[in-house]
Protein backbone atom coordinates (compact mmCIF):
# COMPACT_ATOMS: atom_id res chain seq x y z
CA UNK A 1 0.00 0.00 0.00
CA UNK A 2 1.51 3.33 -1.10
CA UNK A 3 0.14 6.26 0.90
CA UNK A 4 2.22 8.80 -1.04
CA UNK A 5 0.88 7.83 -4.47
CA UNK A 6 -2.70 7.57 -3.22
CA UNK A 7 -2.53 11.08 -1.74
CA UNK A 8 -0.78 12.36 -4.86
CA UNK A 9 -3.42 10.98 -7.23
CA UNK A 10 -6.62 11.07 -5.18
CA UNK A 11 -6.04 13.57 -2.34
CA UNK A 12 -6.86 10.88 0.21
CA UNK A 13 -5.17 7.96 1.93
CA UNK A 14 -6.25 4.31 1.54
CA UNK A 15 -7.27 2.22 4.52
CA UNK A 16 -5.01 -0.65 5.59
CA UNK A 17 -6.58 -4.05 5.20
CA UNK A 18 -6.29 -6.42 8.13
CA UNK A 19 -8.73 -8.73 9.85
CA UNK A 20 -8.84 -11.03 12.84
CA UNK A 21 -8.36 -13.90 10.40
CA UNK A 22 -5.26 -12.19 8.96
CA UNK A 23 -3.80 -11.87 12.46
CA UNK A 24 -4.52 -15.54 13.24
CA UNK A 25 -2.89 -16.67 9.99
CA UNK A 26 0.32 -14.95 11.07
CA UNK A 27 -0.10 -15.65 14.78
CA UNK A 28 3.38 -17.13 15.22
CA UNK A 29 5.03 -13.85 14.25
CA UNK A 30 2.35 -11.55 15.69
CA UNK A 31 2.52 -13.10 19.17
CA UNK A 32 6.21 -12.30 19.42
CA UNK A 33 6.99 -9.23 17.32
CA UNK A 34 5.33 -6.00 16.37
CA UNK A 35 4.36 -5.56 12.74
CA UNK A 36 6.02 -2.61 11.02
CA UNK A 37 2.65 -1.01 10.22
CA UNK A 38 1.22 -1.63 13.70
CA UNK A 39 -1.54 -3.97 12.50
CA UNK A 40 -2.50 -6.91 14.75
CA UNK A 41 -1.24 -5.27 17.94
CA UNK A 42 -4.81 -5.82 19.07
CA UNK A 43 -5.81 -9.17 17.47
CA UNK A 44 -9.52 -8.43 17.98
CA UNK A 45 -9.32 -4.95 16.44
CA UNK A 46 -6.34 -5.35 14.09
CA UNK A 47 -6.27 -1.78 12.75
CA UNK A 48 -6.37 -0.05 16.12
CA UNK A 49 -3.24 2.12 16.24
CA UNK A 50 -2.01 0.94 12.82
CA UNK A 51 -0.38 3.24 10.28
CA UNK A 52 -2.56 4.79 7.56
CA UNK A 53 -5.62 4.94 9.80
CA UNK A 54 -7.55 8.02 10.96
CA UNK A 55 -6.81 9.63 14.29
CA UNK A 56 -9.12 8.89 17.20
CA UNK A 57 -10.90 12.00 18.45
CA UNK A 58 -11.52 13.00 22.05
CA UNK A 59 -14.31 15.40 21.05
CA UNK A 60 -15.08 14.79 17.39
CA UNK A 61 -14.43 17.07 14.42
CA UNK A 62 -15.34 20.76 14.47
CA UNK A 63 -16.28 21.90 10.93
CA UNK A 64 -18.52 24.71 9.73
CA UNK A 65 -20.72 22.32 7.72
CA UNK A 66 -20.21 19.38 10.09
CA UNK A 67 -18.34 17.47 7.36
CA UNK A 68 -15.23 19.11 5.94
CA UNK A 69 -15.32 22.91 5.62
CA UNK A 70 -13.13 24.65 8.21
CA UNK A 71 -14.22 27.65 10.18
CA UNK A 72 -12.42 30.71 8.92
CA UNK A 73 -14.55 33.55 7.58
CA UNK A 74 -16.07 34.19 11.02
CA UNK A 75 -12.72 33.95 12.83
CA UNK A 76 -9.73 36.29 12.88
CA UNK A 77 -7.03 35.60 10.31
CA UNK A 78 -4.29 33.29 11.59
CA UNK A 79 -1.62 35.78 10.51
CA UNK A 80 -3.38 38.56 12.47
CA UNK A 81 -3.52 36.39 15.60
CA UNK A 82 0.12 35.47 15.19
CA UNK A 83 1.30 39.08 14.88
CA UNK A 84 -1.00 40.66 17.47
CA UNK A 85 -1.12 38.01 20.17
CA UNK A 86 1.72 35.51 19.88
CA UNK A 87 4.77 37.24 18.39
CA UNK A 88 7.31 38.46 20.93
CA UNK A 89 10.88 39.74 21.03
CA UNK A 90 11.15 38.92 24.72
CA UNK A 91 12.73 35.69 25.88
CA UNK A 92 11.73 34.12 29.17
CA UNK A 93 13.59 30.93 30.07
CA UNK A 94 12.93 28.16 32.56
CA UNK A 95 16.37 27.26 33.88
CA UNK A 96 15.13 24.04 35.47
CA UNK A 97 14.94 22.46 32.02
CA UNK A 98 17.10 22.48 28.90
CA UNK A 99 16.25 22.46 25.20
CA UNK A 100 16.98 18.73 25.00
CA UNK A 101 13.46 18.31 26.44
CA UNK A 102 12.06 20.13 23.40
CA UNK A 103 14.10 18.02 20.97
CA UNK A 104 13.28 14.78 22.77
CA UNK A 105 9.59 15.68 22.87
CA UNK A 106 9.56 16.24 19.12
CA UNK A 107 11.51 13.03 18.48
CA UNK A 108 8.94 11.00 20.45
CA UNK A 109 5.99 12.86 18.88
CA UNK A 110 7.38 11.94 15.45
CA UNK A 111 7.28 8.30 16.55
CA UNK A 112 3.50 8.48 17.04
CA UNK A 113 2.11 11.00 14.54
CA UNK A 114 2.68 12.11 10.96
CA UNK A 115 0.03 13.84 8.86
CA UNK A 116 -0.25 13.24 5.12
CA UNK A 117 -0.40 16.49 3.16
CA UNK A 118 -2.77 16.75 0.22
CA UNK A 119 -0.43 17.21 -2.72
CA UNK A 120 -2.34 16.48 -5.96
CA UNK A 121 -2.62 20.23 -6.53
CA UNK A 122 0.53 21.83 -5.17
CA UNK A 123 -0.77 24.84 -3.28
CA UNK A 124 2.65 26.48 -3.34
CA UNK A 125 2.34 27.14 -7.10
CA UNK A 126 -1.32 28.21 -7.07
CA UNK A 127 -2.41 31.80 -6.59
CA UNK A 128 -3.74 33.25 -3.38
CA UNK A 129 -7.25 33.40 -4.84
CA UNK A 130 -7.34 29.72 -5.84
CA UNK A 131 -10.67 27.95 -5.39
CA UNK A 132 -9.03 24.56 -5.01
CA UNK A 133 -10.65 23.05 -1.90
CA UNK A 134 -7.41 21.33 -0.88
CA UNK A 135 -5.65 24.69 -0.48
CA UNK A 136 -6.36 26.88 2.54
CA UNK A 137 -4.13 29.82 1.74
CA UNK A 138 -3.59 32.10 4.76
CA UNK A 139 -4.66 35.65 3.94
CA UNK A 140 -2.19 38.46 4.50
CA UNK A 141 -2.82 42.23 4.64
CA UNK A 142 -1.18 44.36 1.97
CA UNK A 143 0.55 46.33 4.75
CA UNK A 144 2.23 43.20 6.13
CA UNK A 145 5.94 44.04 6.30
CA UNK A 146 6.95 40.41 5.67
CA UNK A 147 4.38 38.97 3.24
CA UNK A 148 2.40 42.01 2.05
CA UNK A 149 2.06 43.20 -1.54
CA UNK A 150 0.27 46.13 -3.24
CA UNK A 151 -2.79 44.32 -4.65
CA UNK A 152 -3.87 42.75 -1.34
CA UNK A 153 -3.67 39.29 -2.97
CA UNK A 154 -0.78 38.02 -0.89
CA UNK A 155 -0.94 34.90 1.24
CA UNK A 156 0.97 32.13 2.96
CA UNK A 157 0.47 28.96 0.91
CA UNK A 158 -1.15 26.07 2.82
CA UNK A 159 -2.15 22.55 1.73
CA UNK A 160 -4.78 20.59 3.64
CA UNK A 161 -3.87 17.29 5.28
CA UNK A 162 -5.19 14.25 3.46
CA UNK A 163 -8.30 12.54 4.74
CA UNK A 164 -9.22 8.86 4.63
CA UNK A 165 -10.63 7.84 1.24
CA UNK A 166 -14.42 7.54 1.42
CA UNK A 167 -14.73 9.17 4.84
CA UNK A 168 -18.08 10.92 5.37
CA UNK A 169 -16.58 13.36 7.87
CA UNK A 170 -13.07 14.52 7.07
CA UNK A 171 -10.43 13.12 9.41
CA UNK A 172 -6.67 13.39 9.17
CA UNK A 173 -4.69 10.23 8.54
CA UNK A 174 -1.74 9.14 10.65
CA UNK A 175 1.09 7.84 8.45
CA UNK A 176 2.85 6.39 11.49
CA UNK A 177 1.74 3.78 13.99
CA UNK A 178 0.21 5.23 17.17
CA UNK A 179 2.56 3.20 19.38
CA UNK A 180 5.98 4.09 20.78
CA UNK A 181 7.74 1.60 18.52
CA UNK A 182 10.49 3.53 16.75
CA UNK A 183 8.52 4.55 13.65
CA UNK A 184 10.79 7.57 13.20
CA UNK A 185 13.79 5.20 13.20
CA UNK A 186 12.49 2.17 11.28
CA UNK A 187 9.49 3.52 9.35
CA UNK A 188 5.87 2.38 9.52
CA UNK A 189 5.84 -0.03 6.59
CA UNK A 190 7.86 -3.10 5.64
CA UNK A 191 9.08 -1.32 2.50
CA UNK A 192 10.51 1.44 4.71
CA UNK A 193 12.35 -0.92 7.06
CA UNK A 194 13.69 -3.01 4.17
CA UNK A 195 15.00 0.17 2.52
CA UNK A 196 16.70 1.32 5.73
CA UNK A 197 18.39 -1.98 6.52
CA UNK A 198 21.97 -2.68 5.52
CA UNK A 199 21.77 -4.41 2.10
CA UNK A 200 25.33 -5.77 2.20
CA UNK A 201 24.40 -8.74 4.35
CA UNK A 202 21.57 -10.05 6.49
CA UNK A 203 23.08 -8.89 9.77
CA UNK A 204 20.19 -6.84 11.18
CA UNK A 205 22.02 -3.51 11.02
CA UNK A 206 20.68 -0.22 9.69
CA UNK A 207 22.35 1.52 6.75
CA UNK A 208 24.71 4.37 7.59
CA UNK A 209 27.28 6.75 6.13
CA UNK A 210 30.79 6.67 7.56
CA UNK A 211 32.80 9.79 8.38
CA UNK A 212 36.02 9.85 10.39
CA UNK A 213 35.32 6.37 11.71
CA UNK A 214 31.84 7.24 13.02
CA UNK A 215 28.36 6.23 11.87
CA UNK A 216 26.05 8.94 10.53
CA UNK A 217 22.64 8.93 8.88
CA UNK A 218 22.76 7.62 5.30
CA UNK A 219 22.51 10.34 2.67
CA UNK A 220 19.61 10.31 0.26
CA UNK A 221 21.53 9.37 -2.89
CA UNK A 222 19.24 11.25 -5.31
CA UNK A 223 20.42 14.52 -3.75
CA UNK A 224 24.15 13.94 -4.32
CA UNK A 225 26.08 15.88 -6.95
CA UNK A 226 27.23 13.99 -10.04
CA UNK A 227 30.92 14.52 -9.26
CA UNK A 228 30.64 13.29 -5.67
CA UNK A 229 33.67 11.09 -5.20
CA UNK A 230 34.63 12.05 -1.66
CA UNK A 231 32.57 9.77 0.57
CA UNK A 232 29.32 11.76 0.03
CA UNK A 233 30.86 15.03 1.28
CA UNK A 234 29.25 17.05 -1.55
CA UNK A 235 25.76 15.75 -0.87
CA UNK A 236 22.93 18.05 0.06
CA UNK A 237 22.20 16.97 3.65
CA UNK A 238 18.99 15.00 3.17
CA UNK A 239 18.91 11.75 5.08
CA UNK A 240 17.21 8.37 4.88
CA UNK A 241 15.44 7.59 8.15
CA UNK A 242 12.05 6.26 9.17
CA UNK A 243 10.67 9.82 9.15
CA UNK A 244 11.33 12.47 6.51
CA UNK A 245 11.15 15.27 9.11
CA UNK A 246 14.57 14.27 10.44
CA UNK A 247 16.21 17.55 9.38
CA UNK A 248 13.72 20.08 10.78
CA UNK A 249 16.58 21.28 12.97
CA UNK A 250 20.07 20.01 13.80
CA UNK A 251 19.10 18.69 17.23
CA UNK A 252 16.52 16.35 15.72
CA UNK A 253 19.03 15.03 13.18
CA UNK A 254 21.48 14.45 16.05
CA UNK A 255 18.91 12.35 17.95
CA UNK A 256 18.19 10.31 14.81
CA UNK A 257 21.94 9.70 14.53
CA UNK A 258 22.14 8.59 18.17
CA UNK A 259 19.44 5.96 17.72
CA UNK A 260 20.92 4.70 14.45
CA UNK A 261 24.17 4.12 16.36
CA UNK A 262 22.33 2.59 19.34
CA UNK A 263 20.54 0.06 17.13
CA UNK A 264 23.74 -0.99 15.38
CA UNK A 265 25.68 -1.07 18.67
CA UNK A 266 23.14 -3.47 20.19
CA UNK A 267 23.06 -5.63 17.06
CA UNK A 268 26.84 -6.11 17.27
CA UNK A 269 26.64 -7.09 20.95
CA UNK A 270 23.76 -9.51 20.36
CA UNK A 271 25.52 -11.07 17.37
CA UNK A 272 28.60 -11.77 19.48
CA UNK A 273 26.49 -13.26 22.27
CA UNK A 274 24.22 -15.23 19.92
CA UNK A 275 26.15 -16.08 16.73
CA UNK A 276 23.34 -18.34 15.46
CA UNK A 277 20.68 -15.64 15.53
CA UNK A 278 19.29 -14.60 12.12
CA UNK A 279 19.48 -11.06 10.80
CA UNK A 280 15.70 -10.71 11.32
CA UNK A 281 15.94 -11.64 14.99
CA UNK A 282 18.89 -9.29 15.47
CA UNK A 283 16.96 -6.48 13.76
CA UNK A 284 13.84 -6.96 15.91
CA UNK A 285 15.51 -7.46 19.29
CA UNK A 286 17.01 -3.99 19.96
CA UNK A 287 13.53 -2.36 19.79
CA UNK A 288 13.67 0.49 22.33
CA UNK A 289 10.70 1.95 24.23
CA UNK A 290 11.46 5.39 25.72
CA UNK A 291 9.96 5.76 29.20
CA UNK A 292 9.42 9.50 29.30
CA UNK A 293 7.97 12.02 26.87
CA UNK A 294 9.46 15.02 28.65
CA UNK A 295 12.12 13.68 29.96
CA UNK A 296 32.08 22.48 13.49
CA UNK A 297 33.50 19.26 12.22
CA UNK A 298 31.79 15.97 11.55
CA UNK A 299 30.61 15.72 15.15
CA UNK A 300 27.22 15.57 16.88
CA UNK A 301 28.54 16.20 20.40
CA UNK A 302 28.55 19.98 20.02
CA UNK A 303 24.88 19.94 18.98
CA UNK A 304 23.85 17.65 21.84
CA UNK A 305 25.89 19.55 24.44
CA UNK A 306 24.46 22.84 23.24
CA UNK A 307 20.91 21.56 23.80
CA UNK A 308 21.85 20.25 27.25
CA UNK A 309 23.46 23.56 28.26
CA UNK A 310 20.75 25.89 26.91
CA UNK A 311 17.71 26.56 29.12
CA UNK A 312 14.34 26.04 27.50
CA UNK A 313 12.12 28.96 26.54
CA UNK A 314 8.83 29.14 28.44
CA UNK A 315 5.95 28.39 26.02
CA UNK A 316 3.75 31.00 27.70
CA UNK A 317 6.12 33.80 26.68
CA UNK A 318 4.88 33.53 23.09
CA UNK A 319 6.52 32.60 19.79
CA UNK A 320 9.81 34.16 18.77
CA UNK A 321 9.30 37.04 16.34
CA UNK A 322 11.98 35.46 14.14
CA UNK A 323 9.59 32.58 13.38
CA UNK A 324 6.73 34.98 12.65
CA UNK A 325 8.04 38.31 11.36
CA UNK A 326 11.14 37.22 9.45
CA UNK A 327 10.70 35.20 6.28
CA UNK A 328 13.20 32.38 6.55
CA UNK A 329 14.13 29.86 3.86
CA UNK A 330 11.39 27.19 3.62
CA UNK A 331 9.78 28.44 6.85
CA UNK A 332 6.61 30.52 6.92
CA UNK A 333 4.98 32.09 9.98
CA UNK A 334 5.06 29.06 12.28
CA UNK A 335 2.26 30.24 14.59
CA UNK A 336 -0.12 31.16 11.74
CA UNK A 337 0.51 27.80 10.06
CA UNK A 338 -0.19 25.93 13.31
CA UNK A 339 -3.47 27.83 13.78
CA UNK A 340 -4.49 26.98 10.22
CA UNK A 341 -3.53 23.33 10.77
CA UNK A 342 -5.92 23.19 13.70
CA UNK A 343 -8.78 24.62 11.63
CA UNK A 344 -7.96 22.29 8.73
CA UNK A 345 -8.12 19.29 11.07
CA UNK A 346 -11.40 20.38 12.62
CA UNK A 347 -9.84 20.81 16.04
CA UNK A 348 -12.44 21.81 18.64
CA UNK A 349 -11.97 25.28 20.15
CA UNK A 350 -9.99 25.84 23.33
CA UNK A 351 -13.15 26.20 25.45
CA UNK A 352 -14.29 22.65 24.63
CA UNK A 353 -10.87 21.22 25.48
CA UNK A 354 -11.04 23.02 28.83
CA UNK A 355 -14.39 21.38 29.57
CA UNK A 356 -13.05 17.96 28.60
CA UNK A 357 -10.26 18.44 31.14
CA UNK A 358 -12.61 19.45 33.93
CA UNK A 359 -12.07 23.20 33.77
CA UNK A 360 -14.83 25.80 33.72
CA UNK A 361 -16.22 26.72 30.31
CA UNK A 362 -15.50 30.42 29.79
CA UNK A 363 -18.61 32.50 29.13
CA UNK A 364 -16.49 35.66 28.94
CA UNK A 365 -12.77 36.24 28.58
CA UNK A 366 -12.37 37.05 32.26
CA UNK A 367 -13.26 33.39 32.93
CA UNK A 368 -9.89 32.40 31.46
CA UNK A 369 -8.09 34.25 34.26
CA UNK A 370 -7.25 31.21 36.41
CA UNK A 371 -5.38 29.58 33.52
CA UNK A 372 -4.33 32.69 31.52
CA UNK A 373 -3.49 35.15 34.25
CA UNK A 374 -2.01 37.99 32.18
CA UNK A 375 -4.65 40.73 31.80
CA UNK A 376 -3.14 42.26 28.65
CA UNK A 377 -3.13 38.85 26.95
CA UNK A 378 -6.82 38.33 27.73
CA UNK A 379 -7.64 41.83 26.43
CA UNK A 380 -5.88 41.07 23.14
CA UNK A 381 -7.74 37.75 22.91
CA UNK A 382 -11.05 39.58 23.33
CA UNK A 383 -10.16 42.20 20.71
CA UNK A 384 -9.38 39.47 18.19
CA UNK A 385 -11.92 36.74 18.89
CA UNK A 386 -14.98 38.56 20.32
CA UNK A 387 -16.36 35.27 21.69
CA UNK A 388 -14.50 32.88 24.07
CA UNK A 389 -15.96 29.92 22.18
CA UNK A 390 -14.00 30.97 19.08
CA UNK A 391 -10.49 30.84 20.57
CA UNK A 392 -8.37 28.38 18.58
CA UNK A 393 -7.11 25.41 20.57
CA UNK A 394 -3.47 26.07 19.63
CA UNK A 395 -3.69 29.66 20.86
CA UNK A 396 -5.39 28.88 24.16
CA UNK A 397 -3.09 25.97 24.98
CA UNK A 398 0.02 28.01 24.21
CA UNK A 399 -1.05 30.95 26.39
CA UNK A 400 -1.98 28.99 29.51
CA UNK A 401 0.16 29.53 32.62
CA UNK A 402 2.42 26.57 33.37
CA UNK A 403 1.11 23.92 35.74
CA UNK A 404 3.09 24.04 39.03
CA UNK A 405 6.40 22.26 38.54
CA UNK A 406 5.94 21.86 34.80
CA UNK A 407 6.30 23.64 31.47
CA UNK A 408 2.80 23.40 29.99
CA UNK A 409 -0.60 24.57 31.17
CA UNK A 410 -3.30 22.43 32.82
CA UNK A 411 -5.24 21.66 29.64
CA UNK A 412 -2.15 20.59 27.69
CA UNK A 413 -1.04 18.53 30.69
CA UNK A 414 -4.43 16.81 30.83
CA UNK A 415 -4.30 15.92 27.12
CA UNK A 416 -0.72 14.61 27.32
CA UNK A 417 -1.57 12.43 30.34
CA UNK A 418 -4.65 11.04 28.59
CA UNK A 419 -2.63 10.28 25.44
CA UNK A 420 0.19 8.47 27.19
CA UNK A 421 -2.18 6.39 29.29
CA UNK A 422 -3.77 5.24 26.03
CA UNK A 423 -0.37 4.45 24.55
CA UNK A 424 0.63 2.39 27.59
CA UNK A 425 -2.67 0.60 28.15
CA UNK A 426 -3.48 0.02 24.47
CA UNK A 427 -0.15 -1.50 23.45
CA UNK A 428 0.05 -5.28 23.73
CA UNK A 429 3.84 -5.05 23.46
CA UNK A 430 4.32 -2.39 26.16
CA UNK A 431 7.50 -3.41 27.95
CA UNK A 432 5.90 -3.55 31.42
CA UNK A 433 3.14 -5.96 30.40
CA UNK A 434 3.24 -9.39 32.05
CA UNK A 435 5.05 -11.94 29.91
CA UNK A 436 6.98 -9.39 27.85
CA UNK A 437 10.23 -9.73 29.78
CA UNK A 438 11.62 -11.65 32.72
CA UNK A 439 12.09 -9.77 35.98
CA UNK A 440 15.85 -9.57 35.37
CA UNK A 441 15.34 -8.29 31.82
CA UNK A 442 12.85 -5.68 33.01
CA UNK A 443 15.27 -4.43 35.66
CA UNK A 444 17.94 -4.09 32.98
CA UNK A 445 15.55 -2.22 30.68
CA UNK A 446 14.65 0.15 33.50
CA UNK A 447 18.32 1.13 33.66
CA UNK A 448 18.19 2.45 30.09
CA UNK A 449 18.21 6.24 30.01
CA UNK A 450 18.79 8.94 27.45
CA UNK A 451 21.95 9.82 29.39
CA UNK A 452 23.29 6.31 28.85
CA UNK A 453 22.45 6.40 25.13
CA UNK A 454 24.21 9.76 24.83
CA UNK A 455 27.34 8.44 26.53
CA UNK A 456 27.40 5.19 24.54
CA UNK A 457 26.85 6.80 21.15
CA UNK A 458 28.24 10.32 21.25
CA UNK A 459 31.48 11.02 19.41
CA UNK A 460 33.53 12.00 22.47
CA UNK A 461 30.86 12.61 25.08
CA UNK A 462 32.81 13.98 28.04
CA UNK A 463 31.57 16.65 30.45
Amino acid sequence: MDIFNSVKNFNCAPQLEASQNHCRMNSCFNKKYRTMDGACNNPFNPLLGAAATPYLRLLGQHFRDGLSSPFGSTLPRPREISLSLLSTKKSSFDRRFNTMIMAWGQFVAHDMTHNSLSIKMKCSVLGCDTLNPECLQISVNNTDSTYGCPNDRCCIKFARAASMCGAKIRNNVNQNTAFIDGSQIYGSAYADSDFLRNPSNNNGMLRFSSFDGQMFLPFHKEHCSDDDEDNNRNCEPLFDTGDNRNKLFLGLAALHTLFLREHNRLVKILKNLNPKWTGEKLFQFPDFAPRDFLGGGVDIDSILKSMMNTPIKKPQSGVSHRLIEQKLENIDDLAAVNIQRGRDAGMPPYNRLREFCGLKRAAEFQDFSNEISDLETRKKMEELYKNPDDVDSYVGLLLEDAHPGGLVGPTTRCIIIDQFKRIRDGDRFWYQNAGSFTKAQLLELERVSLARILCDNGDRMDF
